[in-house]
């Protein structure tokens, strides 16, 4: 599969039992590419997990990075990025 994996809801009932910054580490380690949540107020603990993680381990960083460039990829064949006029 080369396409982009997007999560369900990463703060969904059925996965609490494992902590929230776990589940992030986790999804990207998996070659998850993009994490969704519905509780706003755990995305500043889901992007120091996944900043975290990735300054500590080159590995875990270099999976993030690609994960970032199949989404902006993808974003990019849709339209849905600002065109650079600079």
């Amino acid at each position: 599969f080369t396409g982009v994996v997007i999560t369900d809801d990463i703060n969904a009932a059925a996965v609490r039992a494992v902590p929230v910054e776990d589940r992030a580490t986790r999804f990207v380690r998996a070659g998850g590419d993009m994490l969704l949540t519905g509780d706003t107020a755990s995305a500043p603990r889901l992007v120091k997990a996944l900043t975290t993680t990735a300054v500590a381990d080159p590995e875990f960083a270099a999976q993030a990075e690609a994960a970032t460039k199949r989404v902006l990829t993808l974003k990019e064949s849709m339209g849905l990025l600002p065109a650079c006029t600079g």
